[in-house]
């Protein structure tokens, strides 16, 4: 009886566990790289990044990201790290945490799912509800501009509402 118990149990768990899926890189222009250990490798149009990339952007450069059915804009001089890409039962979710710089998100809706979409900042936490918006840091700030939709924001010390 146990020994069922624990087959259904973990089979189960398995079943509702998320799975990874990645993002991928349209475009870049200028000096666009991904950190691999201690050094810095370039990135190209092609290339996947997955959960724990961490990418930089130099002076005049920009990187184009599809996340799913959604597209990341990275601005010059910006520094993003990939926290979760997680494809749920009913929902996808997607957490970047911009340290530096700015970005554009234009965030699609799924057919028959959730998006879960959230940008973190080192003051500030946006998590987007099917809109295009960009997010700018500045000293101890965070610019958020909301393009179409709605966007939930409150301070990153905080856990969402």
């Amino acid at each position: 009886m146990k020994k069922v118990f624990l087959t259904t149990a973990l089979a189960a768990a398995v079943l509702t566990a998320a799975t990874a899926f990645e993002a991928t890189v349209v475009s870049t222009k200028g000096k666009v790289e991904v950190q691999n250990g201690t050094s810095w490798k370039a990135l190209a149009a092609g290339d996947t990044l997955n959960k724990g990339a961490v990418v930089q952007t130099g002076f005049k450069s920009e990187m184009v990201l599809r996340i799913k059915e959604s597209t990341v804009t990275v601005a010059p001089l910006s520094r993003l790290t990939i926290e979760q890409l997680a494809e749920k039962a009913t929902k996808d979710e997607t957490r970047l945490y911009l340290d530096s710089g700015s970005l554009k998100a234009n965030v699609q809706k799924a057919e028959n799912r959730r998006v879960g979409f959230t940008t973190k900042s080192p003051v500030a936490t946006a998590s987007v509800r099917g809109t295009e918006l960009g997010i700018s840091i500045g000293y101890q700030s965070t610019d958020i501009e909301t393009f179409t939709g709605s966007v939930a924001v409150w301070p990153s010390n905080n856990k969402m509402p």
